[in-house]
Parts: C-alpha cells; structure tokens; sequence
C-alpha cells in the first residue's frame, strides 16, 4: 500500500481589465497576450499596450480541486480526503 507523502489543493484568483477605462475599444483589438500579471494588447493599427491587471485576492476558503500524492507524487486515493 502507498503511503501519502503530500496533499495539494488548488485555489483560483481572477484578473480583470476594463477596456473602456483603459480607452480601448474591442473592435480595434487585432491580438491579445496575458502573463505574469500583464496584458499585452495589439491593435488593428499596429498600436501596442502593456497594462497591469488588477488581480483580485485568493479565497482560501474553500479550494477547487485537490488530491492526496505518494512519496513519487503519484495520486492515490484516500478514505479521508473530499475533493
């Protein structure tokens, strides 16, 4: 029998833009890249934005998703754990 070695519980946070504060407008977006807390937002006329999101707080409350893991971080199943 595997012994649990790990717990890991996922948690998901939102970011959001407002477009119209940030004076675009969707019809002239030709691309858009999200990472690291950033936009990156092409327009159709070659205009480009870097914009900080505006992230919101984790609710640790309760999370998403989790599973209990062995010493080889293979998922195994448990009678006391509730994903």
């Amino acid at each position: 029998m595997r012994k649990a070695k790990f717990i890991e519980l996922q948690y998901t946070t939102h970011a959001s833009l407002d477009l119209e504060e940030e004076g675009i407008n969707p019809d002239d977006i030709k691309s858009t890249f999200f990472k690291w807390g950033m936009a990156d937002i092409e327009l159709k006329d070659g205009t480009k934005h870097t914009i900080h999101l505006n992230h919101h707080e984790v609710d640790c409350k309760y999370h998403e998703k989790g599973g209990v893991y062995d010493e080889d971080y293979e998922r195994i199943e448990v009678d006391w754990f509730e994903e």
